[in-house]
């Protein structure tokens, strides 16, 4: 469940009550050594929901109960996306939050989101999807201006080891044609974690420098894109979801 670049370390596995198989993972840290060890290192990831689609491709979904930590919903409307250009998500920003989005990429050679933008453009984590190369992209090129953040190919330089360094996680994602991208984006300080089309999902920790790093925008290269329609909420805190009245707590 781990791809190039990834940090989804020693995944666990449980059936639940509902028979649903889920799993989770430790999430290891980019930083530093010496930052790691003054401010802890690691975060458990969001759980998983793992199942089989009727053709026996497996899907990977974030489970229903999420939806309970919801607040303050904000419509995204539809939006062209120029070839080229980006396009800021109006009344959407934050560091805790889920983003929804559905996007026809039309003629673009790749589309994509941007999280954890500064009003400056110095920095920004972007997520690509190229159609043709079957491919889903997390860039953090430019997630932070921090010298103490340090991505690698592998999630085992916290414990020391050189690694070479890397600054993209790339897994494989086939869209079957004339179906959009279905985004589905968790932030939770600095945890990202990006579901696409229940048939990928890829991790990282970005660690901006500006606490004003918290606008998200739609982009595309190659050609133009559209917005069909998306959803945004802030996160309430996971301390605990009560099942019955259906909300956090």
């Amino acid at each position: 469940m781990n791809w190039h670049g990834g940090v989804f370390f020693a995944p666990e596995s449980l059936l639940d009550a509902k028979g649903r198989r889920i799993i989770w993972a430790w999430v290891t840290d980019p930083r530093a050594m010496t930052t790691q060890r003054a401010t802890g290192s690691g975060v458990q990831s969001m759980p998983r929901v793992l199942s089989l689609a009727p053709d026996g491709t497996l899907r990977i979904s974030p489970p229903e109960e999420l939806a309970a930590l919801r607040r303050d919903p904000q419509r995204v409307a539809e939006i062209a996306i120029p070839a080229g250009g980006e396009v800021e998500l109006e009344g959407v920003r934050g560091d805790s939050l889920e983003v929804a989005l559905e996007i026809d990429p039309g003629g673009a050679r790749e589309v994509g989101v941007k999280v954890r933008c500064s009003p400056d453009g110095k920095e920004e984590t972007a997520i690509w999807h190229a159609p043709a190369g079957r491919s889903l992209v997390l860039d953090m090129s430019r997630s932070t201006t921090r010298r103490d953040v340090r991505y690698s190919a592998g999630p085992l330089d916290a414990y020391g080891g050189r690694r070479e360094p890397r600054s993209t996680v790339e897994a494989p994602l086939e869209i079957p044609p004339g179906e959009p991208l279905r985004l589905r984006i968790f932030l939770d300080k600095p945890l990202l974690e990006v579901f696409a089309n229940d048939r990928q999902c890829i991790t990282q920790q970005v660690f901006p420098q500006s606490r004003e790093a918290v606008l998200v925008k739609a982009c595309a290269r190659g050609g133009r894109a559209r917005i069909v329609r998306g959803e945004a909420w802030t996160l309430a805190p996971a301390t605990f979801i009560d099942e019955k009245a259906g909300k956090a707590r």
